[in-house]
C-alpha cells in the first residue's frame, strides 16, 4: 500500500513539475510574439503601435516596423531581439517595450 501512495505523490509531483515548465515555454513563447496593429509602450513612456515586421535585406534579420502615436507619428524600425528586449532602468529589469493593447 505504501508504494502505490508514494508512486502516486511522484506522479503528482510529476505533474506538477511538467505543468509548470509546460507554462515558463509557453510564457516565453509568448514574450516572443509581435502583435501587429497592437499598441506597445516604450519604458521611456511613449506609445507606439506595431505597423510590421520586415526583413533586413543583408542579414536577414527581423526588424519591428513601429510608428508613433504622439508628435508627427514618425515612423521607425528596430531589431525585433532588440524591441523584446530587456533593459535595467533604476535597478530594475524591465522590458524596453510593453504591451499594452493587443489588437
Amino acid at each position: 500500500m505504501e508504494n502505490v501512495t508514494g508512486l502516486k505523490r511522484y506522479t503528482e509531483d510529476m505533474d506538477y513539475t511538467l505543468s509548470t515548465k509546460l507554462k515558463l515555454c509557453y510564457n516565453q513563447f509568448m514574450e516572443n510574439e509581435i502583435y501587429i496593429g497592437s499598441v506597445y509602450k516604450h519604458y521611456k513612456g511613449n506609445k507606439y503601435v506595431v505597423v510590421s515586421i520586415a526583413v533586413h535585406t543583408e542579414t536577414l534579420e527581423e526588424l519591428v516596423v513601429y510608428r508613433a502615436i504622439y508628435g508627427d507619428g514618425e515612423l521607425w524600425a528596430r531589431p525585433k531581439k532588440m524591441f523584446l528586449d530587456n533593459i535595467e532602468k533604476n535597478g530594475k529589469i524591465i522590458p524596453r517595450f510593453k504591451l499594452i493593447k493587443k489588437l
